[in-house]
């Protein structure tokens, strides 16, 4: 996204409020990120203690919003502004019994209203299948285009695992789960052994049917 004209605003849903989160917030956003991210493989920051959020929370480039139905926090959004100028939204949820309240959307729109007023270069976000059914189609509908699309690899914790085979069952349900050729090519990409693989192979000229899509 790269003019505030092409921000579209959901209205504010009924009982709903946001706000920007503060120091006072650590545990709040702590607990929404440990709750939302064991639904949808947020795996980075599931052992950060409140100090190390305290410390991110406290770096200018970072701002945080925490979003309150029926008096209770439901969700959260953290962006991070680049040394470009351009801002990125790093984490936007909704509690799991939550969604579909229309919480995501007028978060989603609250952060990019207030962040347009500070004139970034662009905004633009990163999202994944495993983000949650609706994810997709909230960032499109405020004014987002799709720029790319890539297949990575993500280790997963043991704690994870039942939860990433579920998700995997339901992206395949929905034809969304990347194919075959699509995670073989992530594989050389990511992985030392992949890389070796590749290498070799594109030597002996056997990878002209794999596409690579931008990153």
């Amino acid at each position: 996204m790269t003019d505030p004209s092409q921000v579209r605003l959901a209205a504010a849903s009924p009982g709903g409020m946001i706000r920007r989160a503060t120091a006072a917030d650590v545990e709040i956003i702590r607990n929404l990120y440990l709750e939302i991210g064991r639904e949808h493989l947020w795996v980075l920051r599931m052992d950060w203690t409140a100090d190390e959020y305290r410390q991110r929370m406290a770096q200018e480039h970072a701002v945080f919003w925490v979003a309150f139905h029926g008096g209770d926090p439901s969700g959260f959004a953290e962006t991070w502004r680049h040394d470009d100028d351009s801002v990125q939204i790093m984490f936007l949820g909704v509690r799991t019994g939550l969604v579909g309240r229309g919480i995501g959307k007028r978060l989603l729109s609250v952060v990019l209203q207030e962040t347009w007023q500070t004139k970034p270069k662009r905004i633009f976000v990163h999202t994944r299948t495993y983000d949650g059914e609706h994810a997709l189609a909230n960032y499109l509908k405020r004014g987002f285009q799709i720029a790319n699309t890539k297949c990575f690899r993500l280790e997963i914790p043991p704690q994870f695992e039942t939860r990433a085979s579920g998700l995997v069952v339901t992206a395949k349900a929905a034809g969304v789960y990347p194919s075959v050729q699509r995670r073989t090519e992530a594989w050389l990409r990511d992985s030392i052994a992949g890389r070796v693989v590749g290498r070799l192979l594109r030597s002996e000229g056997k990878l002209s049917g794999v596409s690579r899509p931008g990153i």
